[in-house]
């Protein structure tokens, strides 16, 4: 138990600084760009990923929404 408590002291944990956007895997210029062109939405705390494969019934609802 000491073994496993000694990483809770200010100063033992890692502090790691992430490029990338929210929970996404886009780093910030990457996920500018693709929501300017439409590529990802908002969706809470991530994003839906878009793409153009599928029926377009479903991409016609997606737009109406």
């Amino acid at each position: 138990a000491l073994r496993r408590c000694k990483y809770k002291f200010p100063g033992r944990q890692k502090i790691i600084i992430s490029k990338k956007w929210g929970f996404t895997k886009l780093s910030r210029e990457e996920y500018i760009d693709a929501r300017s062109k439409g590529l990802v939405k908002p969706d809470g705390c991530h994003v839906k990923y878009l793409n153009h494969h599928g029926p377009l019934a479903s991409h016609l609802k997606e737009l109406s929404a």
